[in-house]
């Protein structure tokens, strides 16, 4: 599995299909993933499963139109989870928004 350093996703592509990035990597246990990117209400139900879970994680607010709205309230947040817990964190994101592709 490839990793893009730019924008922290795991793909079997050698080229980013999000960034186009080429300067993919062989992902390594510590590399944190995108696991996914919530409204802040659902990115918070989701951090404290994972917490519950023990799964590691990191979330990074995203600032959208609202920052400019409601004076840099954050809108989103972007859940990070090393790979060495992936497929843990996906099966939790799975049993917690079974709705989510």
């Amino acid at each position: 599995m490839n990793y893009c350093i730019n924008c922290r996703r795991l793909t079997a592509q050698s080229l980013c299909p999000w960034c186009h990035a080429e300067n993919l990597k062989e992902v390594q246990a510590a590399d944190y993933c995108l696991l996914t990117e919530k409204e802040e209400m659902w990115a918070k139900m989701l951090e404290q499963v994972l917490t519950d879970h023990s799964v590691s994680f990191t979330a990074l607010p995203v600032f959208g139109a609202a920052l400019a709205l409601r004076g840099g309230a954050v809108e989103r947040r972007k859940i990070y989870v090393p790979y060495s817990q992936w497929d843990h964190a996906v099966e939790l994101l799975k049993e917690t928004f079974p709705e989510d592709p």
